[in-house]
């Protein structure tokens, strides 16, 4: 309850090791992924808001009510530093099953997104946490490799297809078109 309460300190320290702390005491620290959550979406210190997301990555699913802020981050123009959006979409990657419902949001968010080092997090992060059910986004991936300016970003979308097998089926043309790209 004090490392829960130190979340609203004054000082930005306080702030910062009480996410910290939160993060890795285990499961004990979801009860405070409300007001981890409010951190990460509000607070000004963008070191803090970074904590703030890595500690609700490493409570996984048990902090699955904040898979909304962390998404929310991504709406255009919300969050301006890209340090804080790549530790958003790697705690996304620990959200399992419970990003299923979420999918098409992180698609759009790497449609969206500017940097193409949190775009590489945002594709992993959806693999990683839907393992075989990325096959529901074939075509958008397949659509994403065709527009997607950055090779390293594209070399992610080919490796995360490849892994769906017999079931990227769909991708094939997408994937053939890759085969002459030289960037």
């Amino acid at each position: 309850p004090e490392l829960k309460s130190a979340l609203g300190d004054m000082e930005a320290p306080v702030r910062q090791w009480a996410a910290f702390a939160l993060g890795r005491i285990g499961t004990e620290g979801a009860s405070a992924t409300a007001e981890l959550a409010k951190l990460f979406s509000s607070d000004p210190d963008p070191v803090i808001r970074s904590e703030a997301a890595l500690s609700i990555g490493l409570l996984g699913t048990s902090a699955k009510e904040a898979i909304p802020a962390l998404l929310g981050c991504f709406a255009e123009g919300k969050e301006k530093d890209a340090n804080v959006r790549t530790q958003a979409a790697k705690s996304l990657g620990k959200m399992e099953d419970e990003l299923k419902k979420h999918g098409r949001v992180v698609i759009d968010a790497v449609v969206k997104e500017p940097n193409k080092d949190v775009r590489i997090y945002l594709l992993i992060s959806l693999s990683t946490a839907l393992k075989l059910d990325t096959a529901a986004y074939v075509k958008e991936l397949a659509d994403l490799l065709s527009k997607e300016p950055e090779g390293e970003v594209r070399v992610v979308i080919v490796q995360e297809l490849g892994g769906l097998g017999p079931a990227a089926v769909e991708a094939l043309p997408a994937l053939r078109s890759a085969t002459t790209d030289v960037q």
